[in-house]
This record gives structure tokens, C-alpha cells and sequence, in this order.
């Protein structure tokens, strides 16, 4: 089973409609899914966050459960470096824009005239959110349950990955 993971910005090397469609469809689960895992995060009664905090923790979700984070192989410091660095902030706001845009206008999220994004992290907001989820992840039904689903697909890719790695580094010593 393939899991698209392209939720931060990435440079296209072909165009293809079936590619750029998954990839709206994905950065769409994306803001749903860093809301509502992010949504116990929360101070009481706030429903607001920044757009950089949205792009971190949208960012933050290719590192859920990835085994290379917790042996240490992973820069602590990667999501607020994908996020910050130079350029970063407008490459997400280009990606995410649109995608924000049509949410509101769907109703889910609220876009603030201070450029904040507000959702509704009570029960129905959040039970919404978790049902226009990837099938995998829609039937969770609570935010801990969504967060233990995303750590699962990532750890998946993360072992193949360091796999890969270590083979190869392996291979190349010869």
C-alpha cells in the first residue's frame, strides 16, 4: 500500500494531473490531520494558531513515529528548519494558501484577518475534521487515535528508509 507523504513543499520534476491531484488531496488530509492531532495543544478555549505554527506542525507530521528521531538520527531541530529557513515561510503560504482557502470556504477552518487560521477543536469540530481523513486514518475517531495511525505509516516508511541507508552504506564500504 503507498502512502503519499509530500505535504511540504517539494520541487516537481514532471507534471502530471494524477500526481498534482494526489498531492492536493494530500495537502488537504495534511491541515486537517496537523489540526486535529495538534488540537489538545491547545491553551483552553483558544481555537487559533499562527500559520507558522500550522506549518510546523504540518511539517511535524513526517516525523511521527519515525524511528530515526528517536535513535537520534534525525536533526531535532529539522521541522523548525524546513519551516523558517530562508524562503521556507512563502513556499508553504504558496503551497497551503489555496488549500486554506477552500476549507474556509467549505466551512472547516476560518481564515483570521491577522493571518491566523481558527478550527473548532470541540468534539464536532474535531469528529468532522477526522471523517475527511485518508480511509486509514478516518475511522480513528479521537485525536490520540489519528496521532497513533500517523506514527504507524511514518514509522513504516522510516524503517524502510533506514534500511535502505544502511545497506547502502554497507555496500559502499566495499
Amino acid at each position: 500500500k503507498n502512502e503519499v507523504r509530500m505535504q511540504k513543499p517539494t520541487l516537481g520534476i514532471i507534471e502530471d494531473e494524477e500526481v498534482a491531484k494526489a498531492q492536493r488531496r494530500n495537502l488537504r488530509y495534511a491541515v486537517l490531520a496537523a489540526l486535529v492531532v495538534n488540537s489538545g495543544s491547545l491553551p483552553a478555549g483558544k481555537n487559533e494558531v499562527t500559520r507558522p505554527e500550522l506549518y510546523g506542525w504540518i511539517a511535524g507530521l513526517s516525523y511521527m513515529g519515525d524511528i530515526r528521531v528517536g535513535m537520534g538520527f534525525e536533526d531535532p531541530q529539522k521541522v523548525s528548519k524546513l519551516t523558517t529557513s530562508s524562503g521556507a515561510p512563502e513556499r508553504f503560504e504558496d503551497l497551503y494558501s489555496p488549500v486554506l482557502k477552500d476549507l474556509e470556504g467549505q466551512g472547516l477552518i476560518g481564515l483570521e484577518s491577522g493571518g491566523g487560521v481558527s478550527f473548532s477543536a470541540g468534539l464536532g469540530g474535531l469528529k468532522a475534521a477526522i471523517s475527511l481523513l485518508p480511509p486509514a486514518l478516518s475511522g480513528a475517531g479521537t485525536p490520540e487515535a489519528v496521532k497513533a495511525g500517523l506514527a504507524t505509516i511514518v514509522r513504516g516508511g522510516s524503517l524502510k528508509q533506514t534500511a535502505k541507508g544502511l545497506l547502502t552504506a554497507g555496500l559502499g564500504r566495499g
